[in-house]
């Protein structure tokens, strides 16, 4: 099951937003599947429940910006692709970058303004 984030300021007034961002089934099986080579910095993903709503505290959302910026390290990245594993997770190795980069920057905004984000399950 995929989850969707929202800025929101609560689980009921997230429902009707609109999500910044989509961690599809196929991008959290990835990260799932190769957990070990980020070193558990991305646990958050891990731990968000794919079926239930979370409102993300703020030092989870410091989180969610740390665990985005690791698994878009070149390094890492470049890995990944030398083992195909976006082949064999069936994830466009752009759209997982896509993803990453607008979780920092959304997370980034809701810090700096004093927003919420809400994790909403499929």
């Amino acid at each position: 099951m995929g989850m969707h984030f929202k800025l929101s300021e609560s689980i009921d007034s997230g429902f009707g937003k609109e999500r910044f961002a989509y961690l599809d089934d196929y991008m959290d099986d990835l990260i799932y599947k190769n957990k070990e080579i980020f070193n558990g910095e991305v646990d958050i993903f891990i731990e968000l429940d794919p079926y239930g709503d979370k409102l993300l505290t703020f030092d989870e959302i410091k989180l969610l910006i740390d665990a985005s910026k690791v698994i878009i390290q070149k390094d890492t990245l470049d890995y990944l692709d030398s083992i195909n594993k976006f082949e064999n997770c069936e994830v466009e190795k752009e759209e997982f970058i896509e993803f990453a980069n607008t979780m920092i920057k959304t997370c980034t905004f809701a810090l700096a303004n004093n927003k919420k984000i809400v994790s909403q399950g499929d």
